[in-house]
């Protein structure tokens, strides 16, 4: 026997239901309560009722974009193009000519002074993005640093040490104890990837910690190795004094390092972050925390 079954009539389209608008307005108010239920996070600034989301500043590089989306004309540069079609055909010399940025214009100059004015808010963007998992730890710096490390840690920097204890507490002591220790400062400390190695190579080490953005010192306090007891992290804008501070949140060098109590100092890719007419303002600053006979090492890209 062969059982028909009758074919069930078509669905109407959405568009001729007579729901569709309200369909519509259902929808957004979902889309809108989901953007709204934010969870909140520990690099998060904004969170608490009646405060407005994080909102990432904008780049040249957004900015470029935006114009070339709205441009219709095709783009003159085939730097891009060229390279690739080298690469398939077997050539790297248009890779060559790619890297060098040959004809590349400079940034333009609106755009620079808003990175240096605002380059707190670009530093805190970049720690809320990729919180502790960019910068690896500089365990190099047992190596480069042998007067802050014991004997044996400086005659083999590779060897293993063991992480840092807790002391029993999670802020930043108010009133260290480092008459008797070798004290380190550290200048743009990020989430503490120079510190917290150093410290754990020297038992009698104890450490400042300083960072243009207050969310990398929040992330740097927030790691288990801080509650060692043994640093003291806080937002600093090393390039102005006191009553210059961005934000409240922000600490002037002078009011939490004692003057001339620094043995070393490290400023390890900083210089290249900040304008170069401040750079004398900055070293003469870090100058003042050292004892006589104090170091300073300087790392930076060029």
């Amino acid at each position: 026997k062969i059982l028909l079954v009758p074919r069930p009539p078509p669905r109407p389209m959405l568009r001729n239901l007579p729901m569709e608008d309200e369909l519509v307005a259902a929808i957004g108010r979902y889309v809108r309560s989901c953007g709204s239920r934010s969870r909140p996070s520990a690099t998060s600034s904004s969170t608490g009722p009646g405060r407005q989301r994080w909102k990432p500043p904008r780049t040249h590089l957004h900015a470029e974009m935006v114009r070339n989306r709205r441009d219709p004309t095709r783009s003159a540069k085939s730097n891009v193009e060229n390279a690739l079609r080298a690469l398939a055909e077997g050539s790297d010399d248009a890779v060559e000519v790619l890297l060098s940025r040959a004809g590349d214009s400079p940034v333009a100059e609106e755009w620079q002074k808003r990175y240096k004015s605002g380059s707190q808010a670009y530093w805190d963007q970049f720690y809320r993005e990729r919180t502790v998992n960019f910068f690896k730890d500089r365990h190099y710096l047992r190596e480069e640093c042998g007067e802050l490390v014991p004997e044996e840690v400086s005659a083999d920097p590779r060897r293993w040490v063991a992480p840092l204890t807790a002391a029993g507490q999670k802020e930043s002591p108010v009133a260290p104890p480092i008459a008797e220790r070798k004290v380190l400062l550290e200048v743009g400390c990020a989430v503490g990837n120079g510190v917290l190695p150093l410290l754990r190579a020297s038992p009698d080490l104890f450490a400042y910690a300083c960072d243009l953005s207050p969310v990398a010192v929040r992330l740097l306090q927030e790691k288990e190795e801080f509650s060692c007891g043994r640093c003291v992290a806080f937002a600093c804008d090393v390039t102005c004094g006191p009553g210059e501070q961005p934000t409240p949140e922000h600490k002037p060098m002078e009011d939490v390092v004692p003057a001339g109590e620094v043995d070393f100092a490290t400023i390890l890719f900083v210089l290249s972050a900040i304008d170069p007419t401040k750079h004398r303002q900055v070293l003469a600053r870090v100058r003042d925390c050292l004892r006589p006979g104090g170091s300073v090492m300087v790392r930076d890209y060029g």
